[in-house]
């Protein structure tokens, strides 16, 4: 959803079982938000956000970011050239 920024997309939450607000909009929860690089994100089984795909737009190499939990802080795991 590109609510706060029109170029890069950050990930919300929607609960369901609540209800939609005086706006007419369901209540939506920032969970992460986009630092510009990241094309895609990536959540575990139980819908949890751990991981994301940047891309370096200098040399066009992919970086795969992951995180042990909500709470955790992002590392770089692998970075692969733009060719592979």
């Amino acid at each position: 959803l590109n609510k706060r920024s029109p170029q890069t997309f950050d990930v919300y939450s929607l609960d369901l079982e609540k209800p939609i607000n005086e706006d007419g909009e369901p209540e939506l929860s920032l969970v992460a938000e986009n630092p510009g690089d990241v094309l895609s994100w990536i959540t575990d089984d139980d819908f949890k956000l751990r991981g994301a795909v940047s891309m370096n737009p200098s040399n066009g190499a992919s970086t795969l970011r992951v995180r042990d939990s909500e709470d955790a802080k992002w590392r770089d795991v692998l970075t692969w050239p733009q060719d592979e």
